[in-house]
């Protein structure tokens, strides 16, 4: 795996990078796979490395406020088709019927 194995110097932009692009919608499939991976490689070393330490706790923190926002989103789309299929019944209802 090309993210494991890394050293601190190697290891420093790439947090950063991930963390700075997470919530990029470019980036974001991607590196929503690609965090959760550091986090699964990387959360052994915390208390090896204070500049680490805070990139990956950054990275944690933007990981679960992307998914809290991701859930919002899916909420509002659920309440969405709610009220979109409730409107398309009201007309459905309020139209005359075709060849009557």
């Amino acid at each position: 795996i090309a993210l494991a194995g890394r050293d601190e110097e190697a290891l420093l932009p790439l947090l950063r990078f991930v963390s700075r692009h997470l919530t990029n919608q470019a980036y974001a499939s991607l590196l929503t796979d690609t965090a959760a991976l550091l986090l699964e490689l990387y959360t052994v070393i915390i208390g090896r490395s204070e500049a680490v330490d805070e990139l990956l706790w950054k990275l944690r923190a933007k990981v679960q406020e992307q998914l809290a926002l991701d859930a919002d989103l899916v909420r509002l789309q659920g309440s969405l088709e709610l009220i979109l299929s409730a409107s398309m019944h009201t007309r459905a209802l309020a139209s005359p019927a075709i060849g009557s």
